[in-house]
Parts: structure tokens; sequence; C-alpha cells
């Protein structure tokens, strides 16, 4: 059984990917994860960070580590 990432390696994986125009498989090598975990990271991330622009009032997008799904502090369950 695989053991699952811990959050700020998915955010460092679909940070990394959205950066840079490199493959699935070299990104998940930096972290030493396989093809499938790398692109179920990236997709993951980037699902969450959605959800939190679509619910974030459009005044607090400056402060949005503080309201996003991603911070300990979230009060949704997506």
């Amino acid at each position: 059984m695989c053991s699952t990432l811990p959050t700020d390696t998915h955010l460092a994986l679909a940070m990394l990917k959205l950066t840079m125009p490199a493959s699935l498989q070299y990104v998940g090598h930096l972290f030493g994860v396989g093809k499938a975990t790398t692109r179920e990271a990236i997709l993951e991330a980037s699902q969450l960070t959605m959800a939190c622009l679509e619910h974030c009032p459009p005044d607090s997008l400056l402060s949005i580590p503080a309201v996003c799904p991603l911070s300990s502090r979230c009060t949704q369950t997506i």
C-alpha cells in the first residue's frame, strides 16, 4: 500500500510542473514518486486551488493562504 504525500509535497509538485515545461516523469523523479502519483498530486492541488478561488470573496484574494482549503484553517469539505 502506498503512503499519501504531504500537502506541501502536493503543492510543490503542482507549482514545479505548472512553472516549467517538464514531463511528469521528470518532476516525479525530483520528488521520488512515480508518474501516476505526480499526476494525481498535481490534479488534486489544482482542484483545491480552483475551489479556493471559487469560494473566496473578491476582496480576500490577496490573502488566499488564510482562507484556502489547503490550509489548516479550512472550514469547507471538498
